[in-house]
């Protein structure tokens, strides 16, 4: 089994990135080496078949690819990498002194994430791994924040639904049935129906403006309190005015829409 095609995972605590520096020149291979193994694990590799080889057995987080490779290219290389492991950044590096338009083109094409033309001082080298670095973490911190709201929004999804009837209802005058179709945002559109303890059927149709979470909330306050209210009141207007006074009670920062409908078959109303 191999790694070849697998994003290089986030660094554990105590674990370093890990960095592969492709070049057939020796001399740049130990330079990279000596300026980036204080902060990173490095790797080297002469030439582009053996840079796949070692990819094969693990990912890197970073690649420093020299243009000119025996055997296969750098620029077909950094294109293979950024294919199979797209995560992965790389620093494309060239010596020629011709083609050097051609091969920058080349490097923005495969999206390289800089381009750096010999000789040039190691610091160099150094400072753009550190950038890389400093990259992937607020992109990885991004990636668990973007996680976690995916989680806290489908738990408010599941609560939003779980306001709302579960089956349709049926008193003496009276059968009731409804269809939810629910949007991609989280919304304060909701609707309820249940019988009283005093008899009758109460149907409520509400808006709380707005999306987002806090609009999905309010949904279960409102409807916490109608339950209540409408098993003390009987005048459905002086339910929605109580409602309203404990809303504005609690500073609620958004309007509401109510309808709300009391059948009371017993009393023969409406």
């Amino acid at each position: 089994m191999t790694t070849l095609g697998l994003s290089a995972l986030p660094p554990a605590p105590g674990e370093r990135r890990r960095v592969l520096v492709v070049d057939d020149e020796p001399g740049v291979c130990y330079m990279a080496r000596r300026v980036l193994e204080s902060r990173f694990d490095v790797r080297e590799a002469g030439s582009g078949e053996e840079a796949l080889r070692v990819l094969e057995g693990e990912a890197f987080h970073l690649c420093i690819v020299d243009v000119r490779l025996p055997g296969i290219s750098g620029l077909d290389l950094l294109a293979t990498i950024k294919n199979l492991s797209p995560e992965c950044d790389v620093i494309i590096m060239t010596g020629s002194a011709t083609d050097i338009d051609e091969a920058l083109e080349g490097a923005i094409r495969r999206r390289a994430f800089f381009f750096l033309r010999k000789p040039f001082p190691m610091t160099i080298l150094e400072t753009l791994a550190v950038r890389v670095a400093e990259k992937q973490e607020l992109e990885e911190r991004l990636a668990r924040h973007t996680r976690t709201l995916e989680r806290n929004l489908e738990s408010a999804r599941i609560f939003q639904r779980s306001l709302l009837p579960r089956s349709p209802w049926a008193g003496e005058r009276i059968r009731v049935a409804s269809h939810y179709a629910p949007s991609e945002q989280l919304g304060g559109d909701f609707y309820d129906y249940w019988p009283l303890p005093d008899g009758g059927t109460a149907l409520l149709i509400a808006d709380v403006m707005g999306h987002g979470p806090l609009a999905a909330m309010v949904t279960g306050i409102v409807k916490s309190q109608l339950h209540s209210l409408a098993s003390e009141i009987h005048d459905p207007g002086e339910i929605l005015y109580v409602l309203e006074e404990e809303l504005r009670r609690i500073a609620l920062p958004a309007f509401l829409s109510a309808f709300l409908v009391i059948d009371r078959p017993e009393e023969g109303e409406v």
